[in-house]
């Protein structure tokens, strides 16, 4: 009998490569990291895929087992597999390399050459290749000419909704109907394995850059702005109109990119994008948008859903020289950081007490010097005015016995206070000096 090593038993393990595998024909061996679920597997020897669409069905997975992916035993397992596939996530490839690399060596040591494949179905552009890199670290260089002679790492791109729905069997899974599994066929090892709904293709990459620059592109799109927006669910925010629009124009820049590059046929893309839209608008997949938005770090970065799609429609031209940044100038008047309060109006930072109220352009690369003519405005009022009721002001002499007391000053008080202390300021050789001295506070209060 066949069999594969499934490494992870989550969602897209169970519901996706998992089924696919043993509707092949496949013996799945699952191995994962979490206790329950894989205690679980092994005493039921099932689970039930349930397929929900506008037509609704079930699919009974039932030639299955599991085991810890720490076990030393999962080497022995390696060595009577024909196929090793993960669904984990880039960031746990690392550390399943060394129990991968560990059944290559049982392999070796037992004198297998029948060729194995190793196929790491994640969202990311050259998962396998990451994989293969992290997997020859654990071997010794006898164990890398042994690997690059019998072990295949093709590359692959997969595409499969599966939300993470709570069943009665914890278990069972819930996905969508379509799904696409596309293969690197020239980086197999021995004859391709016929496995219904593994398509072996020539032109992986643009498979690759199609599904992570369209589907992921839009999923993401749709999971942050309907954060924004206070919905749940992917299909709840796709559903206004609003991000609709957005998410729909950014899918088709993108595909504008992939079709000048990769020759797809534009009418064909588009309507694959249509496609796609529609899947999310399905109402029975309750997806959830902070599962689809977690790890912004990785999907915000250069090279991911977002930001490559618009380094792959606006290319820039190699010949052409960086255009050089303008110089930002700054207001000599800096706006009051408490300007939006009904009580406070923009000062200079001299003549308003509370300097920190002084909020600089962030981008600036340099500035003409503090005016020294013509002199400050004199304020009406500032951030701490006396007018103010406040325990720590009061306009009454410090010998007062009513100092410390919280009082509200008389009308005339405020006008005469703020005339005593523009009189105070007089715009002199060293207020560029101060001007600076305030710029630079700023700054860092505002880690600008």
């Amino acid at each position: 009998m066949k069999k594969a090593i499934q490494f992870g038993a989550g969602n897209i393990g169970r519901g996706f490569i998992g089924a696919v595998l043993e509707q092949a024909g496949y013996h799945v061996v699952f191995a994962d990291v979490n206790e329950q679920v894989v205690a679980r597997i092994n005493s039921d020897r099932a689970y039930t895929v349930q397929i929900m669409d506008t037509v609704c069905e079930q699919m009974r997975i039932t030639d299955i087992s599991a085991m810890d992916s720490r076990s030393p035993e999962l080497a022995a397992q390696i060595a009577g597999a024909e196929l090793v596939t993960t669904a984990v996530g880039l960031t746990v490839l690392p550390r399943i390399a060394g129990a991968i690399a560990a059944g290559i060596a049982a392999r070796r040591d037992a004198g297998v050459t029948e060729p194995l494949n190793v196929i790491a179905c994640e969202n990311g552009v050259r998962a396998t290749t990451q994989l293969r890199e992290a997997v020859l670290k654990h071997l010794d260089e006898a164990q890398r000419d042994w690997c690059e002679q019998y072990v295949g790492f093709p590359d692959c791109s997969v595409d499969r909704i599966v939300p993470p729905v709570k069943s009665e069997n914890p278990i069972d899974v819930v996905v969508e109907r379509f799904f696409e599994w596309n293969v690197e066929r020239a980086a197999f090892k021995g004859a391709v394995p016929e496995i219904p709904g593994m398509n072996p293709a020539d032109n992986l990459i643009a498979y690759i850059e199609r599904k992570l620059f369209t589907l992921n592109t839009g999923h993401a799109i749709t999971a942050y702005l309907g954060r924004m927006k206070g919905y749940m669910t992917i299909c709840q925010s796709i559903s206004d109109e609003h991000i609709h629009t957005i998410v729909k124009a950014a899918m088709r820049e993108s595909g504008r990119g992939l079709v000048a590059l990769y020759g797809f046929d534009r009418d064909a893309h588009f309507a694959y994008i249509d496609k796609i839209i529609g899947r999310f608008r399905n109402p029975y997949l309750c997806d959830d948008v902070t599962r689809v938005g977690r790890e912004p770090l990785r999907k915000l970065s250069a090279g991911d859903r977002l930001v490559r799609p618009i380094l792959t429609a606006w290319p820039a031209p190699a010949s052409s020289p960086p255009s050089p940044r303008p110089a930002a100038t700054v207001s000599a008047r800096p706006t009051c950081c408490w300007a939006s309060a009904p009580r406070c109006i923009t000062t200079t930072p001299r003549t308003c007490r509370a300097w920190k109220c002084a909020v600089w352009s962030k981008k600036r690369v340099s500035r003409p010097p503090w005016p020294a003519s013509p002199p400050f405005p004199t304020p009406t009022r500032c951030c701490r005015s006396p007018h103010r009721p406040t325990t720590k002001w009061n306009v009454s002499s410090p010998k007062s016995p009513k100092h410390n007391e919280k009082t509200e000053p008389p009308s005339p008080a405020p006008g005469r206070m703020l005339r005593r202390r523009a009189a105070r300021v007089r715009p002199g050789p060293d207020t560029a000096r101060r001007a600076d001295r305030v710029d630079r506070r700023t700054a860092s209060l505002f880690h600008l």
